[in-house]
């Protein structure tokens, strides 16, 4: 079982994110659980140990990674890296800078 999520992030010191230049970003996130609220304690505690705020999060629900519908390409890529060993898996960080908030 899984569930994904679509969480808004702001970057603190010593992240990823913070050593690239960037002040936020949005970034999918599917955790191996049982529940909702497994979903929410485990990711946001693993992006809070990577050093990310966490400004919000949209778009939480279940999802079948054996399922034909589900849309692949980045679900691929999240199912491989889930394994036994390692039950969250990060999509793409799509980054912002603090001057495109202007716009």
């Amino acid at each position: 079982m899984a569930w994904i999520g679509c969480y808004e992030v702001r970057a603190k010191p010593g992240s990823e994110l913070h050593g690239s230049g960037m002040y936020g970003a949005f970034v999918n996130v599917v955790v191996d659980c049982e529940s909702e609220a497994e979903f929410r304690e485990k990711a946001s505690d693993a992006l809070m140990e990577d050093r990310y705020q966490l400004l919000d999060v949209e778009d939480v629900m279940f999802i079948d990674l054996a399922d034909t519908d589900t849309p692949k390409d980045e679900l691929d890529l999240l199912n491989s890296q889930l394994t036994d060993g390692n039950k969250i898996a990060y999509g793409t960080f799509q980054a912002y800078p603090k001057d495109g908030l202007d716009a």
